[in-house]
């Protein structure tokens, strides 16, 4: 994933936590040890991320280190991404 696709997922997740939690959030916001997301809100960006990028996430690698924040998550996804183009 290209830098500049990096920080547009960054700014789309950015802008879908802050909806769905009615909080501004920053791409280092931490989003659960704040108690900003909750296991339902998980599950809301899993589903937008797999409509975002077309892949489908395995529930077997959502981690808590993976939601400490939106950088957290775009990494994430990055490394996912990366892997199922190889």
């Amino acid at each position: 994933m290209s830098a500049e696709h990096y920080e547009v997922l960054c700014a789309e997740l950015a802008g879908h936590i802050s909806r769905i939690t009615g909080q501004t959030i920053e791409f280092a916001t931490p989003l659960l040890g704040e108690g900003i997301i909750d296991s339902f809100n998980v599950l809301e960006i899993v589903q937008f991320l797999e409509e975002r990028t077309g892949m489908r996430i395995n529930p077997a690698e959502i981690t808590m280190e993976h939601f400490a924040s939106v950088d957290a998550l775009a990494a994430w996804v990055a490394g996912l991404s990366g892997s199922e183009q190889t």
